[in-house]
């Protein structure tokens, strides 16, 4: 009887773990792609003023 629910506990903390790292995973992904749009974002709003500023003439140096 000890053997079985060793067994079933055993069972239990290895799913919890399995389901931690794969929780980790995701977040890591998400992670990486907030900064992949927070970048492109970064550079759609460079390439907007550079724009603006070419049009007016007032390009900064």
């Amino acid at each position: 009887m000890e053997i079985v629910i060793a067994s079933v506990i055993c069972s239990i903390i290895a799913s919890i773990a399995t389901s931690l790292i794969i929780a980790r995973e995701s977040l890591n992904i998400m992670r990486d792609e907030a900064d992949r749009v927070f970048k492109m974002n970064l550079n759609f709003v460079r390439d907007v003023v550079n724009m603006l500023a070419d049009r007016f003439g007032t390009t900064r140096k």
